[in-house]
């Protein structure tokens, strides 16, 4: 995940907007993992601040009556 989101932001990004793009980008990755599919994401080294930022959300998702719920994100 961190890759993931290191490839749309890096460490000069806001740490609440790194942890909401943690969360959009792993709700999209569930979603589409749960529709049987695995999604295109690219993928770039992360600095410090967005491992942290990532570390403190990992594993939260968004859902609706407890299915993930479709996160297109970009920065």
């Amino acid at each position: 995940l961190c890759l993931v989101v290191g490839a749309e932001m890096d460490d000069s990004f806001h740490t609440e907007a790194l942890k909401a793009q943690a969360v959009a980008a792993y709700t999209f990755i569930k979603d589409s993992n749960a529709s049987g599919s695995a999604p295109y994401v690219p993928t770039r080294e992360a600095g410090p601040k967005v491992k942290a930022a990532v570390r403190e959300v990992l594993g939260k998702s968004m859902r609706i009556d407890g299915k993930y719920i479709y996160t297109p994100y970009f920065a």
